[in-house]
């Protein structure tokens, strides 16, 4: 079951905030912060050239938040270095997205952005 249309679009609003001011414009031809949307999931993707060939960008995917439908919350996940998401037990399921957003920012695990 999807997002419910007033969550997904206050959601959509605070992803696309987060991703515009993640990323200082001075460096955008070497960074991007984007995100992908299906169902009832928002990823967290960071967007770099490849190291080899500057033409060709590479997706980094940071974090995942997925929305509960029985519970109505946001609940944060994280990525190994395998590709496998795993639960992130730092935050419990949230009424608002932003503070997963937040959680992601602040990294006190290190887990999203090292």
């Amino acid at each position: 079951m999807p997002i419910p249309p007033i969550q997904k679009q206050l959601a959509v609003m605070q992803i696309e905030k987060y991703c515009k001011n993640m990323v200082p414009l001075h460096v955008q031809h070497q960074v991007k912060s984007k995100y992908e949307l299906d169902k009832n999931t928002i990823i967290l993707i960071e967007s770099r050239p490849k190291w080899d060939d500057e033409s060709v960008w590479i997706d980094i995917p940071i974090a995942k938040i997925r929305y509960e439908i029985k519970s109505m919350t946001w609940k944060l996940y994280c990525v190994l270095g395998n590709g496998k998401w795993i639960s992130y037990d730092g935050l419990s399921p949230q009424k608002d997205m932003q503070k997963c957003l937040d959680e992601i920012e602040a990294d006190p695990t290190c887990i999203f952005w090292g």
